[in-house]
C-alpha cells in the first residue's frame, strides 16, 4: 500500500481512496466468537458436580422404595394366583370324580393313593373316573388335565422355588422336614403356601395374605 494514503474503515473491510489495494477484512463478531470457542471449558465444576449426584440420590431414594414395593406385590399377587388356580383344579376334579379329591386313589402309573405322585399324576395328566392316568385322552381317560404344564413353584417364604407337595390327612399345616413348596389334604381338599413357623405371621401382614393361604388353615 503507498505510503500516506488516507484509510477510512468501516464494520466490514479496509478499504484505500486510490482504490489500489482492498483487504478484506474479519468481521469483528467472528473474531469474538472465534475466541470464545479456542477458550471454552471442558470439564465441570464443582458445585455442577454436587448438584448432579444430590439429584442422582434424591431420584435413587423415590425410586428404590417403589421398586421395592412392586416386587413384593408381584410376590402376593403370584402367591393368591397360583393357590387359586390349584384350589379350583382341586375342586373340579372332585367334582368329576364323584366327590375324591386328587391323590386319594392311586393313579395306576406307579402313584400310590395319598401319595404325591398320585397327586401330580391326577392334577397334570388324563384321567377316568376311578383316578387313573394316561398320558394320552383316550377312552376312558377323558377327565383332565386341571393344571397346565407342570404344579407352579412356591413364590415366597423359605420354601420358595419348591413346587414339591406335602401330602397329609390331617390339616394341613406347615411342614419343616423336606423341602415342599406346598402342603395339601388330601381328604379334604384343602391346599397352603409351606413357611417356616418363624415367617408366617411376618409373610401374612407383609404381603397382606389370608391367614387360611399360609401356614395352618383357620377353622
Amino acid at each position: 500500500m503507498p505510503q500516506g494514503a488516507p484509510i477510512t474503515q468501516d464494520s466490514d473491510k479496509i478499504v484505500s481512496d486510490a482504490g489500489s489495494y482492498m483487504l478484506a477484512s474479519v468481521p469483528v463478531k467472528s473474531v469474538t466468537v472465534a475466541t470464545r470457542r479456542r477458550h471454552r471449558r471442558t470439564g465441570f465444576t464443582l458445585v455442577e458436580l454436587v448438584t448432579v449426584t444430590v439429584v442422582i440420590g434424591t431420584v435413587a431414594s423415590i425410586a428404590v422404595p417403589r421398586i421395592s414395593r412392586g416386587a413384593e406385590g408381584a410376590s402376593a399377587a403370584a402367591v393368591k394366583a397360583d393357590l387359586a388356580v390349584l384350589r379350583t383344579a382341586i375342586d373340579m376334579y372332585a367334582a368329576e370324580h364323584g366327590g375324591v379329591f386328587p391323590g386319594e386313589n392311586p393313579d395306576g402309573q406307579g402313584g400310590t393313593a395319598r401319595s404325591e405322585n398320585a397327586f401330580l399324576s391326577q392334577m397334570l395328566k388324563f384321567t377316568d373316573f376311578q383316578g387313573r392316568s394316561s398320558d394320552t385322552r383316550t377312552y376312558p381317560f377323558i377327565y383332565g388335565p386341571y393344571v397346565a404344564k407342570a404344579m407352579p413353584a412356591a413364590p415366597i417364604g423359605a420354601y420358595q422355588g419348591s413346587s414339591a407337595v406335602k401330602v397329609v390327612i390331617t390339616g394341613p399345616e406347615r411342614v419343616s422336614s423336606g423341602n415342599y413348596g406346598w402342603v395339601y389334604n388330601v381328604l379334604n381338599g384343602e391346599i397352603i403356601l409351606n413357611t417356616s413357623a418363624e415367617e408366617e405371621e411376618v409373610i401374612q401382614e407383609r404381603f397382606d395374605l389370608p391367614k387360611g393361604d399360609i401356614g395352618p388353615a383357620q377353622t
